[in-house]
């Protein structure tokens, strides 16, 4: 079997490959995968680029674009996820302690602690995109870096004031009683993919 390393963020949006890899699809082609989890998608640029990971599952951000303006050949092969309507997978999220004293909207959000994955993240893109339309900016929050699982922590910790977050991670921050959801993204960014599928074209997966 052809060996073949997939990195991807352990979202719901990353099911179709816990399938095939379940049942047995992707040894019927001849292929034996390793599934390595990232904690964001901007950290899987640097082993794409060498070869190290053959396949990244995550969503399109500022590591992206720098990696092609550098030349190093990435090849995006499918979407893997978008926010529709109401099937919108990303929430804007804010602890419960904070929604029942009444913070309700982005406006309200002003110095306090937000969670991100990572610099120039699709969360970062929305973020900035979403304040912009308030008379707001980034530096008018106080950002910090957490992965997705630590968000989820952070809010029973109170470390963190909001954030935005994908399945499952968003169910299981509210479900924990110390989140809720403030909006869909989709009412910030309708019909907007965010979760991309990406060959290494050195990697030992072929286009």
């Amino acid at each position: 079997a052809d060996k073949v390393t997939i990195s991807y963020i352990g979202g719901a949006a990353d099911v179709g490959f816990y399938i095939a890899d379940a049942r047995g699809f992707l040894k019927a082609e001849g292929v034996e995968a390793e599934l390595v989890v990232f904690d964001s998608s901007a950290r899987m640029v640097a082993p794409l680029a060498t070869g190290d990971v053959d396949i990244g599952s995550g969503a399109v951000g500022a590591g992206t674009y720098n990696a092609l303006e550098r030349g190093i050949r990435l090849r995006a092969v499918a979407d893997k996820a978008r926010n529709k309507g109401v099937y919108s997978y990303q929430g804007l999220l804010v602890r419960k302690d904070l929604w029942e004293a009444g913070v309700r909207s982005l406006k309200d959000l002003k110095g306090r602690k937000f969670a991100m994955t990572a610099p120039g993240s699709n969360e970062h893109a929305v973020l900035t995109e979403a304040l912009a339309t308030i008379g707001l900016k980034k530096e008018d929050l106080d950002s910090t870096q957490l992965s997705m699982p630590q968000q989820v922590a952070a809010y029973a910790s109170k470390a963190i004031d909001a954030s935005f977050l994908p399945e499952p991670f968003l169910t299981q921050a509210i479900k924990s009683g110390h989140a809720v959801q403030i909006l869909p993204v989709s009412q910030i960014r309708d019909d907007d993919v965010t979760g991309v599928v990406v060959y290494s074209e050195i990697g030992r997966a072929h286009v």
